[in-house]
This record gives C-alpha cells, structure tokens and sequence, in this order.
C-alpha cells in the first residue's frame, strides 16, 4: 500500500511538472525537443528527490535516468491511450491500435516501455475493477512471475517454478507484440 501511496504522489508531481513544460514550451522560445526532455527529466528527478526527503522515502534509487524513463513511458503512453480512446473493440482490438501508436512513437523507446505504455493505456481504458483490467493485470502478472523465475534460474538460486494460475484465459501480450511490432 505504502508503495502505491509513493507511485501516486510521484504522479501527481509529475503531471504538474508535464502541466507547467507544456505551458512554457507554447511560450515563443524555439521548439527543440530535446532540450525540453532534459530539462523536464532534471527539473522532476530533483522534485521527487525533495518529496522523498520530506516523506522519509529512500531517494538511493532516485536518479535522473530512472526519471527519464519515466516520462518517456508517460509520453508513450498518452500516445497510446489517445490511440485508443473511443475504441470499443475487444481487449486485442484496443492492445493492437494501443501497441501501434507506442511502436511509432518518435522518442523510440526500448520495446519494454512501449509494451508498458500500451498495456498501461488499455487498463486505464477498461477502468479498475472491470473484468478486462482484471485479466490484463493476471497476464502482466504471469508475464513479470516467468521473467522473476527465468532471471533467478539463471543467476543460479534455487527457486520454485511460478504456480498454474487459470483464472483468466491469456491474451497473448507479447505474441500482439510481436504482431504489431513487425507488422
């Protein structure tokens, strides 16, 4: 619980800080893109850093890279939701438009953030607490458990093979993915 608290507050920080860039960037200085994620990433990792002094929040893995991560995944992800706002298509209908606009986005993220991004936009779209969010957020679920084992197994530790969880028929995350990334 304490962790979403954290996640939401950072948030909120950053959509202010997205809310006040956009508003300069309108401003009549040139438009130059870069210049604006750099200032945006440093400008919020330094906001975060304060939040988490005045929370008691450990800020050691608080640095700018993380930060600029994460306004890319927002940027993509808002790319993507747009994509796929009004679409009343099945949960694959919405993964592919959603999946499509993350691909093409201009910043070229690693695929990692744009599946995130796309997935995260589908979510939102259904709502927490509808069936479809549920099933999106057991297969993401599945999808981080492999990865934890198969990661853990190949730094040697000994670990338990991930339970058979059937609640939900799988989606095929990864095989849309593929899909849409080479289509």
């Amino acid at each position: 619980m304490e962790i979403d608290t954290i996640r939401f507050a950072k948030y909120q920080m950053f959509k202010q800080i997205l809310w006040e860039k956009w508003k300069s960037i309108r401003s009549d200085r040139p438009f130059d893109i870069a210049r604006i994620i750099d200032e945006f990433s440093e400008e919020l990792t330094n906001k975060i850093n304060i939040a988490g002094a005045q929370t008691n929040i450990s800020s050691q893995s608080i640095t700018r890279e993380n930060y600029m991560t994460d306004s890319i995944l927002a940027i993509v992800f808002s790319q993507a939701r747009s994509a796929i706002n009004g679409n009343n298509g099945s949960i694959t209908d919405r993964l592919k438009v959603a999946m499509g606009a993350a691909r093409d986005n201009f910043l070229n993220p690693p695929d990692d953030t744009k599946i995130r991004a796309a997935v995260a936009a589908v979510m939102e779209s259904y709502g927490e607490g509808s069936p479809e969010y549920d099933r999106l957020k057991w297969e993401c679920q599945r999808i981080n458990s492999l990865s934890a084992f198969l990661a853990a197994t190949q730094a040697g530790l000994k670990v338990s093979i991930p339970e058979n969880d059937n609640r939900f028929e799988p989606i095929g995350i990864m095989k849309i993915w593929e899909e849409v990334k080479d289509g």
